[in-house]
């Protein structure tokens, strides 16, 4: 790796002036950047581990541990999205048990049909004599 005044010199052509918050910022996380983007890179376990000693020996274990914290994160929030995941099945599991209910106490005899007191609606009788009304008042 260069030196810092190296690489903001580079930053700053790349980027311009006007980003130079973000060019601080990477310059302050440059290994973690670096370490990251390799360890993402490896492909096979053993350049994982080799680039592992690398860190280890470069007293970057700082990363190592933020590594970890954000996969015990991921496991946390993974293991959450399993257990929502179950809770809905069984809610709708007993919903489809409670709507079978339903639908058997909904059937009806004739008998039973006719034992509900039957009101009649007069249609007729609820039309303005006038024609429709419409209120275009946008305050009521």
């Amino acid at each position: 790796m260069k030196t810092d005044i190296e690489c903001e010199n580079k930053l700053v052509n790349l980027l311009n002036y006007d980003k130079f918050a973000l060019i601080k910022k990477l310059l302050v996380n440059r290994k973690k950047i670096y370490y990251c983007t390799r360890l993402h890179q490896a492909k096979l376990q053993s350049e994982k581990d080799v680039l592992l000693d690398e860190i280890r020996e470069d007293n970057c274990e700082f990363i190592l541990d933020s590594l970890d914290q954000v996969k015990l994160k991921i496991d946390s929030h993974n293991q959450n999205i399993r257990n929502i995941k179950k809770q809905a099945a069984e809610l709708s599991r007993n919903q489809r048990s409670s709507d079978q209910e339903k639908e058997i106490g909904e059937q009806f005899t004739e008998d039973d049909f006719s034992q509900i007191s039957k009101k009649v609606l007069d249609l007729e009788a609820l039309v303005f004599p006038m024609g429709s009304h419409f209120m275009s008042n946008e305050k009521c």
